[in-house]
């Protein structure tokens, strides 16, 4: 009756919103993650420290899609959808018809389009897999990181690093930190907290080049510098995970995310968005 797509908290609180209000029609969540929904804003905080652990961070418990009847099948990631046929299909090839659909799949973080952007040591920030990978690299000995990206996640990355006792670079292409602020006086007060804790802050400035052999040894920045790094954490902004709608007739803005109305329904019947992947007016 019900099948929601992606695994994040947009579809956990649909899911968890019909049950409350008495539905008793079949639900379904196909998340392309390996565990249950959690709070994503905690792996670059809490779960990059070690404060708390994968299962304190679960949005609800396991045994609360069990005991809701709330099928949740993961590691699903969605291939196409036929609105036409009300079907969804994965990329292992399975099959899902619905009578309601909601798209929450979110986004993904934007890819930094250099040479060796692939290197061993270049991170980036969505699952708790890739919390996973860097705090390895953390213990594993890294020294010092280069934070590209001076938003909030980056923010919140560079002060966990130094937290854990690396020398932090973080460098930002704007001429201040957390720029989407509007208040520069706030954007300063953030900028002296990261220095006094030890950072370097290069603003109006960007990643160039990148060198290392099997692993990332260091960045070339745009105005010249050459800084040695053990990791690069890449922090440039995120793109709707959409592509699979290629096709399907869901109508979506010009950056690809999904066009809902103040019910969240796309212009397809039945057919609903919700999360970081939608486009709506906001008032």
């Amino acid at each position: 009756d019900y099948l929601l797509l992606g695994g994040g908290a947009a579809s956990a609180a649909a899911a968890a919103t019909l049950r409350l209000e008495g539905d008793e029609g079949s639900i379904l969540i196909l998340s392309a993650d390996d565990g249950p929904p959690y709070f994503r804003p905690a792996l670059s905080k809490q779960l990059l420290l070690g404060t708390s652990s994968a299962e304190q961070i679960l949005l609800h418990p396991e045994s609360f899609y069990r005991e809701q009847d709330i099928g949740l099948v993961l590691g699903s990631a969605v291939y196409a959808v036929d609105p036409a046929e009300r079907l969804v299909m994965t990329a292992t090839g399975e099959r899902y018809r619905y009578r309601h659909l909601l798209i929450a799949t979110g986004v993904r973080p934007r890819r930094l389009a250099l040479p060796g952007a692939d290197l061993a040591g270049v991170h980036s920030m969505r699952s708790i897999g890739d919390c996973r990978q860097l705090r390895r690299q953390v213990d594993a000995g890294a020294r010092r990181a280069v934070v590209l990206g001076a938003s909030f996640l980056g923010m919140e990355i560079a002060t966990s690093l130094m937290d854990l006792g690396l020398d932090v670079t973080i460098i930002e292409r704007r001429d201040r930190v957390l720029p989407h602020i509007k208040a520069p006086e706030i954007s300063g007060h953030f900028q002296r907290h990261a220095e006094q804790g030890g950072a370097t802050v290069l603003l109006s400035d960007s990643v160039a080049a990148i060198h290392g052999s099997g692993s990332i040894g260091g960045v070339d920045t745009e105005s010249g510098r050459h800084l040695p790094c053990d990791l690069l954490f890449v922090g440039i902004g995120a793109e709707p995970a959409s592509d699979f709608l290629a096709g399907s007739g869901i109508a979506l803005d010009a950056q690809n995310r999904i066009v809902v109305d103040d019910q969240l329904r796309t212009n397809i019947p039945d057919v609903f968005a919700a999360g970081d992947i939608t486009s709506f007016d906001d008032p």
